[in-house]
């Protein structure tokens, strides 16, 4: 990928980019196959204890397809010039996605299972595994590639708007549908309000990461929402779970 930040023709915030090139249509075909097979692999095959270096994979195919399709760093979001709006942005998601949080969990709404891990691997989970082998992938693929690929290719921003967040949707229902139903505090979620929900939650979450993405122009910003949505909850739950007798 190219590190210039400020000669993109086809950079999302600039309006209609040019006409797609073969290039632009074989990366973005390239990345949905990969998300694919990768997404029914590490649910399937792939063992648990090997999913970190294989997120960190995920991440580093979707950058050399974005190597391939020539986008700019401006283009994925990570444009050094605007971290400085992806953290003042990001840090305000942040503070108000976890103050939603921790009021749910100290409501009981998040559930009361986090007990299954010691807090070592809690840490380990929060600061390393989480951010990096998660929010680090997902918003490169689904927040720098993928919306940029797409706006190169259909020449809509709003039809990438659409599209980007209903693959981040997609991403998470093959994991869910293998995970089962699931026990919520007084009542048990059958799998199929399972899917439905994974499916509106993320898509949602997507909504609103792209949006924060577009509204820095950086990765920062969705980085940090997302962390408090995945890192804080764990957090959250962790500390409020009744400890195994």
């Amino acid at each position: 990928m190219t590190s210039t930040s400020d000669a993109a023709p086809q950079e999302m915030s600039t309006g209609k980019p040019a006409g797609a090139t073969t290039r632009d249509r074989v990366a973005l075909s390239g990345l949905l196959g990969m998300l694919v097979a990768a997404n029914i692999a590490r649910s399937t095959v792939v063992p648990e204890n090997w999913h970190f270096p294989y997120n960190l994979g995920i991440g580093v195919g979707a950058a050399a397809l974005a190597a391939f399709a020539g986008l700019s760093r401006s283009e994925l979001g990570l444009a050094q010039g605007t971290w400085r709006s992806g953290a003042r942005v990001g840090g305000l998601a942040f503070g108000v996605v976890s103050a939603g949080i921790i009021a749910g969990g100290t409501m009981g709404l998040l559930g009361e299972d986090g007990r299954e891990i010691t807090a070592s691997e809690l840490l380990w989970n929060v600061a390393v595994v989480i951010p990096v082998s998660t929010i680090a992938m997902e918003e490169l693929v689904f927040r720098g590639v993928l919306p940029s690929l797409l706006h190169r290719v259909t020449r809509s921003p709003r039809w990438t708007m659409i599209a980007s967040p209903l693959v981040f949707g997609l991403w998470h229902i093959f994991p869910a549908a293998r995970g089962g139903a699931v026990h919520l505090p007084g009542a048990e979620v059958p799998l199929a309000g399972l899917l439905a929900g994974t499916f509106l939650a993320t898509t949602i979450a997507g909504i609103l990461f792209d949006w924060l993405r577009r509204r820095s122009d950086s990765l920062v910003a969705p980085a940090l929402a997302h962390l408090a949505t995945n890192s804080v909850t764990l957090a959250v739950v962790w500390l409020v779970s009744t400890p195994n007798s």
